[in-house]
């Protein structure tokens, strides 16, 4: 209960301070989407996000589903010269579904990103929070997570080509918003290979 409550009011205060930002661009209409650039982060954006999701089958035809997901949301662009400032929050969380066993695993983990303990690259897609990892290209991403009871290691090559959703790649999440949403562009089919 504690640590949902402690969860719950980071991500208050987290959004909270990230409402009142104005130092960030927002996502217009007129941005022009170029791959692979835009797999990786951009320090110019209040939130970003990854999001991957599947179905895995052991060796004995067992299902399983996963989902891991890495936000990135920034605080401000101040130049600290302290490893302890603030500039994002860096937020992972990953699940996994046992079908059969009927049992849901999950945490999430939370990091202002000091001495590289959580941190996203803007010249390679290269992501990760503790042990939570995304790394590598559009053609193949390593995707590896764990937690006290399970454990992911991924290679996830596409099987099919990028495919824009919404728009020319954008997706209004409300109506009433003027904005467009960051990194809602993207769909992949992705064969799962386990290592």
């Amino acid at each position: 209960m504690f640590k949902e409550t402690k969860m719950a009011c980071l991500i208050f205060l987290l959004f909270s301070s990230v409402a009142f930002a104005q130092e960030y661009l927002d996502v217009t209409s007129d941005y022009h989407i170029t791959f692979p650039e835009d797999f990786y982060y951009k320090k110019d954006f209040r939130i970003q996000w990854w999001y991957f999701t599947g179905h895995l089958f052991d060796e004995n035809g067992r299902e399983f589903g996963y989902e891991l997901t890495f936000f990135v949301a920034g605080v401000h662009k101040k130049d600290f010269r302290s490893q302890f400032g603030v500039n994002n929050i860096y937020i992972s969380h990953f699940a996994i579904s046992d079908v059969a066993g009927n049992t849901f695993y999950f945490n999430d983990r939370a990091d202002a990103g000091a001495y590289d303990f959580a941190g996203a690259k803007d010249n390679q897609l290269n992501v990760w929070v503790g042990k939570n990892v995304l790394e590598g290209k559009a053609e193949k991403m390593h995707i590896t997570a764990s937690n006290k009871d399970t454990a992911i290691d991924l290679m996830l090559i596409p099987a099919k080509p990028v495919a824009l959703n919404g728009e020319s790649g954008y997706s209004r999440k409300s109506e009433e918003s003027p904005l467009i949403h960051p990194y809602t562009f993207l769909t992949q089919i992705w064969k799962q290979r386990v290592d």
